[in-house]
Order: structure tokens, then sequence, then C-alpha cells
């Protein structure tokens, strides 16, 4: 039987919280602005769903979502504005979102992508 694989979502969880300092955003914050429960930060472990996804990736447009999970490039988007609140947020269909845990990068990659593509 295959093993389920797993991912360490720890080092996520230091870049977002390096990406709240940026923003001059606390925990509660960023939890309000993205419309995401409160403890959503400090809960964060081994899993993020599909829906908190779009939520982080619409409320802040210009946090790189390739450097949160990954590392890679810059941690901020060219040309998104400095402050996320400087713009309004994208709106996302969230019934075109399915709630489901997903652990790997390449995975959560490939569909914040597609939800944001579908614009």
């Amino acid at each position: 039987m295959k093993e389920k694989e797993t991912y360490d979502i720890t080092p996520i969880r230091a870049r977002l919280m390096e990406y709240l300092r940026h923003e001059s955003l606390n925990n509660k914050g960023f939890e309000e602005k993205c419309g995401l429960y409160n403890g959503f930060v400090r809960a964060m472990d081994s899993k993020i769903t599909f829906e908190s996804l779009a939520k982080i990736g619409s409320s802040c447009p210009n946090l790189n979502l390739g450097w949160l999970f990954s590392g890679a490039g810059e941690m901020l988007i060219n040309g998104a504005p400095e402050s996320a609140s400087a713009k309004a947020a994208p709106s996302v269909n969230m019934e075109n979102v399915q709630a489901v845990f997903i652990t790997n990068v390449d995975a959560i990659a490939s569909a914040v992508a597609k939800v944001l593509g579908s614009k």
C-alpha cells in the first residue's frame, strides 16, 4: 500500500509571517482581511484548504503565491500595489472552489493559478 504523501507547512507559515510583517498586519488583521477563521495562521499545520488559498490570493494581490509555497522568486508581485489595501481585491467565484485538502506544493500552485486565471 502506498504511503500518504505529506508536506511540512512550517516554512510556508514562516514566509506568511514575513509577508504579514512587511504589510504591518497581525494574524487577526490578516485573517479578517482574507475572510479566514480566527486562529487560522496559528492553526496552520500540515494542510491548507483550496478555499483558504483562493481567499488569500484574492485578498493579497501583491503576494506571490509561488514564493509563499516554495520560497522561490520574490515575495511581492511586480506591478501589484505595495499595500494590498491600496486596491480592492478581485473577486473569486467561490461556487467553483472545492474545499479540498491539498498537501502537495505543485498541486497548490496549479490549483491557485486555475482559480485566479478563471476570472
